[in-house]
C-alpha cells in the first residue's frame, strides 16, 4: 500500500467485486493517494481491476448483470479479432447468447463504449438495431456469405464498416441522468457525484457521513447531508 498503491488497490478492489459497499469505500479511499478510477472499457478492461500508471481501470466483472461467461466471451472476442471498433462491431463478434440486450445496456450505461461515442443515450436508443445487425452478421458468417462479401469489398480497413447503421439522433442524458444510470450499472457513482457541487457546504454543516457514522457513540447527535 505504501510503495505500490495502484497495484494494492487494484488487488483489493478485484477481491471485492461483488461487494458494492466495500468497492465504493476503497475507491473513495484511493482518491486520497491521487489514484484515478478509469471507467470500464470493452477494449482495455480485464475481468478484475487493473493498474495503469497512476490510475486503475474498472473491471468488467464488477458491472451489474455481467456474469463470468459474458466477461470471458468479450475478452475472448477481443483477443481473437483485436479491439472493437463500434457498438455494431461488438454485436457482430460477441456471442449474443452470452451478451444480451440487458448486458449491452449495462455496458453502455457504465461507460464501457465511450471510446466509440460520447452520447450514451444515442447508443441505448440504437441497441435493438445493433443487436439485429449483429445477429444478421453472425448468421451470414455461419452460411459463409461474409467471406464472399469481404473478398469483393477488399475487406474492412479498420474503423466503421460501410454497411454499419448510424446511431439514433437523440439528446444526450443530463449529468444527473448520466450519473443515475452509472449508479444503476455499477452500484455507485464512479465518474462524479450528484452532490459534488455542494461538497464544501455539506462538509461545513455535517461532520458524519454513511462511511464514518459507526465511529460515533450511542447518544451522539449526528448531522448528515444528502
Amino acid at each position: 500500500k505504501a510503495h505500490y498503491p495502484t497495484h494494492f488497490y487494484a488487488a483489493v478492489l478485484s477481491n471485492e467485486l461483488a461487494n458494492t459497499e466495500k468497492l465504493a469505500r476503497y475507491i473513495a479511499e484511493m482518491k486520497t493517494f491521487d489514484i484515478k478510477l478509469l471507467p470500464p472499457d470493452v477494449n482495455t478492461s480485464q475481468e478484475g481491476f487493473t493498474p495503469i500508471g497512476k490510475a486503475i481501470r474498472f473491471g468488467l466483472a464488477a458491472i451489474k448483470g455481467l456474469g463470468t461467461s459474458a466477461v470471458q466471451m468479450i475478452i475472448g472476442a477481443r483477443e481473437d479479432g483485436g479491439p472493437f471498433t463500434s457498438l455494431f462491431d461488438f454485436a457482430e463478434r460477441v456471442d449474443s447468447r452470452a451478451v444480451n440486450k440487458r448486458v449491452l445496456e449495462s455496458l453502455i450505461k457504465s461507460g464501457a463504449f465511450d471510446f466509440y461515442a460520447q452520447n450514451r443515450a444515442a447508443m441505448v436508443a440504437t441497441l435493438d438495431r445493433a443487436i439485429e445487425h449483429g445477429a444478421r452478421a453472425q448468421r451470414d458468417k455461419l452460411s459463409g456469405q461474409t467471406d464472399l462479401f469481404a473478398m469483393f469489398s477488399g475487406g474492412n480497413g479498420g474503423g466503421e464498416k460501410a454497411d454499419e447503421p448510424k446511431l439514433s439522433e437523440v439528446a444526450p442524458w443530463s449529468k444527473k441522468e448520466l450519473l443515475a444510470f452509472e449508479k444503476e450499472a455499477l452500484g455507485f457513482y464512479a465518474s462524479g457525484h450528484p452532490l459534488e457541487d455542494f461538497a464544501d457546504s455539506i462538509r461545513s454543516m455535517a461532520k458524519f457521513d454513511s462511511g464514518n457514522m459507526a465511529e460515533g457513540t450511542h447518544g451522539d447527535q449526528v448531522a448528515m447531508g444528502g
